[in-house]
């Protein structure tokens, strides 16, 4: 069971929750070095424990990430967070009952952000939106500009 996010909201809200800033209001010099603090982070996550002592470049990380991310048979989206645990719930062949459900309350979502900024983020983060694109196709479709 593993959760994921859309990466462009991810990493917008990340900016504007750990360092109380709007990309908008960042150069691309700050976006790019925003990317390589949190850009990656789910590809990091499926892939730190088993290769964290390997130094791999990013496609080979990607493509690791992509066998990991095929592992797992329950994959919940945070924006749904709620009805997929109420799937899970109903289906779960474990007898486990998940209760608590905790989804983002940032506002990170009504911020404004200008096509430009936006086309720089999906630059940054294209590894992490070609991992999540079965997922987040229409959603990510929504940054297209």
């Amino acid at each position: 069971m593993i959760n994921i996010r859309n990466p462009i909201d991810r990493f917008i809200s990340h900016m504007y929750y750990f360092d109380k800033i709007n990309p908008q209001q960042c150069s691309y010099k700050v976006l790019k070095d925003k990317a390589e603090q949190y850009g990656m982070v789910f590809i990091n996550c499926l892939t730190h424990i088993r290769y964290q002592d390997q130094i791999l470049d990013i496609e080979t990380r990607f493509n690791l990430a992509r066998e990991e991310l095929d592992r797992y048979n329950f994959i919940f989206k945070s924006e749904d967070l709620k009805n997929c645990v109420d799937r899970f719930n109903d289906i779960n062949p474990f007898g486990l009952v998940l209760k608590e459900v905790c989804e983002n309350q940032s506002n990170s979502s009504q911020l404004k952000i200008s096509k430009q900024t936006i086309n720089n983020i999906r630059k940054l983060l294209e590894p992490e939106i070609l991992l999540l694109s079965d997922f987040y196709h229409d959603s990510i479709d929504r940054y297209s500009y």
